[in-house]
């Protein structure tokens, strides 16, 4: 249809950042069908003024009352309330006396609260924080560490082997809001720091006497952390023996990025109740971004413990339990999360990394999807997403949602790594070549980006730079069975028999599943029978053909059962009567082998047994 012609025109013109010809796009289009919410939600992110965004948000939710994302985006305008399950629950307070403001002078700052209405405050916050945002995004000058945005900082999941495991928690039911599928930038969204994902404010005490605190709470929720810390710290004035008041000025100072105060504060709560469970978690928030390898289980297992009720706490240790390889443990806080925030798109985020680490690539899938589904402003989710699709063989849908990561993402050097791993598997050497130099451009330890590029090497018959790829890749984990199979190959590729097979013989050694052992022997065996060794070949056939079931191609085997037929030598009778041994003949494919011409001391029989 020529709508939809139109439609793809207008989203290309915004990824290439033609916002006037996407508007005019869309000014057509809404002309033709003024019914149409997805039309209205992509002209929100390219009309010039707030008013006007408004409008379309409005028009969306008219036509789509569920649609998620014009309510996300009408909550952050201030235009639109939470729903109520979502709103965090402010602490009963008595009536407190008033503290003077100092930036006022003699101006009472309860008056001036009393002479405004609060809700306008609200949404004047609010507001002035979207449009800095949207100002910053738009015009490509956004900062990655902005104070305004509260950042959630993904952790990236360990690129090691992952182990197989069978593990099925019970998945929270969720219900999916029909919303447009975004095959180009997400509009308006996708350009703000963090998405609105409402967490309840944690209250240890009343403060019946300090407006302060109150001021702080407010500030902290219209994005203003400056006057949050401004606030928290009269209020610590007023009550100094009140550990949430400390908590407050220690996540401040975290947001800001004044990570060594924000660690006074978590102490100075803790040192005034030693059980107040969120000044562990921030405690701990702190260690690692100060050292993203800080052991820091001991203080989030604390902050669980003294409240089993604190849901970052469990979000923040299932990341640190991934992040140092243990998925199982991971899953179990998510379960406990799962209790607490059914909602929480994170929890399907870590989920699905979970399941991706555990080998379990459809549940993660799965759970990938949900959490796309309930943020599409999520941009982990879009990574974790597409691995999953890369893994179960759709290259084509991987490289639609990495194109769309890397280009709000544009300095992951995972993206980059995947991308360059799905061109590859549709046979697109040289993008997948230029992808994997991003890659390691962006981080030279890179292990998946040096066997990924290891591989198109291969591909392309370039032996010596597959060796170069491999080398790194083996340095960088020494006991990495797909760095020492693939050095294996490429040494062979080189000409370099003799060091092909001794790579080949401590690949063996590393193997870890029969499927590893499958590749060792067949591939092995290839380098025998190119150096005319069918004694040695014969030993790696025979030991595939003995690993279980289905660990080798059926291809493999078939090939393998032909080549030891050929090599069994047939009786043929002679004028005495007695038989004498000869080779069988065989097809032109598989050259007849001269018993005479074999070596005396054929390379050992291959080692059968797994390691474990």
């Amino acid at each position: 249809m020529a709508e939809d012609v139109m439609l793809q025109e207008a989203i290309d013109a915004i990824s290439r950042g033609q916002r006037q010809r996407a508007r005019d796009l869309f000014t057509r289009l809404l002309r033709a069908d003024q019914a149409n919410p997805t039309y209205w939600l992509w002209m929100s992110s390219v009309v010039d003024t707030p008013k006007e965004r408004r409008y379309c948000l409005q028009n969306v939710l008219r036509l789509e009352p569920g649609n998620r994302s014009a309510r996300r985006g009408l909550v952050l305008m201030g235009a639109l309330s939470p729903p109520e399950d979502l709103r965090p629950v402010p602490p009963v307070h008595r009536k407190w006396s008033v503290i003077e403001n100092e930036f006022a002078n003699t101006t009472n700052f309860r008056l001036i609260l009393s002479n405004v209405n609060r809700r306008t405050w609200g949404f004047l916050g609010a507001g002035i924080v979207l449009i800095s945002l949207l100002f910053l995004g738009i015009f490509g000058t956004r900062s990655r560490a902005g104070a305004l945005a509260v950042k959630l900082t993904i952790t990236p999941r360990p690129r090691t082997p992952r182990p197989t495991a069978t593990l099925l928690p019970t998945n929270t039911p969720w219900s999916k809001t029909a919303t447009p599928t975004f095959t180009g930038p997400t509009p308006l969204w996708m350009l703000l720091e963090a998405t609105y994902t409402p967490t309840p404010l944690y209250i240890e005490t009343p403060h019946p006497i300090s407006e302060a605190f109150r001021a702080g709470i407010r500030a902290f929720h219209s994005g203003d952390l400056s006057s949050m810390l401004q606030f928290m710290q009269q209020a610590a004035e007023v009550e100094p023996d009140a550990p949430d008041t400390h908590y407050y000025i220690g996540e401040a100072y975290r947001l800001i990025g004044e990570l060594d105060k924000a660690l006074e504060a978590y102490e100075m709560a803790i040192q005034i109740n030693p059980n107040f469970a969120p000044a562990f978690l921030g405690r701990a928030r702190v260690h690692l971004v100060q050292d993203p390898d800080a052991i820091v289980e001991e203080d989030l297992t604390k902050a669980i413990t003294d409240d089993p009720g604190l849901a970052d706490a469990y979000l923040e240790r299932a990341a640190y339990l991934l992040r140092h390889g243990d998925p199982q443990a991971a899953m179990q806080d998510l379960d406990s999360l799962a209790e607490l925030l059914p909602e929480s798109p994170m929890l399907y985020l870590y989920r699905a990394q979970a399941y991706l680490d555990l080998g379990q690539t459809e549940s993660a899938l799965e759970s990938a999807q949900q959490a796309h589904d309930l943020d599409q402003t999520l941009l982990p989710a879009y990574l974790t997403l597409a691995e999953a699709y890369i893994q179960l063989g759709d290259a084509n849908k991987g490289i639609d949602l990495l194109d769309t990561f890397v280009l709000y993402e544009k300095q992951d050097p995972v993206a980059w790594s995947l991308l360059g791993e799905a061109f590859f598997e549709q046979g697109k050497f040289e993008k997948a070549l230029e992808a994997l130099d991003r890659a390691i451009e962006l981080d030279e330890d890179s292990l998946e980006a040096y066997l990924n590029r290891g591989s198109v090497y291969l591909a392309q018959d370039e032996g010596q730079l597959a060796v170069n790829d491999f080398f790194e890749a083996r340095r960088l984990q020494p006991d990495s069975f797909q760095a020492s199979f693939g050095m294996g190959r490429a040494l062979w590729m080189a000409g370099r028999i003799n060091d092909a097979v001794r790579q080949f013989k401590s690949s063996e050694d590393l193997a870890s599943t029969d499927e590893q052992l499958a590749q060792v022997y067949y591939w092995r065996a290839k380098i025998f029978e190119d150096v005319g060794n069918y004694l040695g070949a014969a030993g790696d056939w025979q030991a595939l053909l003995e690993l279980p079931a289905g660990s080798a191609p059926e291809k493999w085997t078939i090939e393998v059962e032909n080549k030891l037929l050929a090599l069994t030598p047939s009786p043929t009778p002679t004028a005495t009567g007695t038989a004498t041994p000869t080779p069988t003949s065989t097809n032109t494919s598989t050259p007849t082998p001269d018993w005479r011409a074999l070596p005396t001391e054929p390379y050992p029989h291959p080692v059968r047994t797994r390691r474990h």
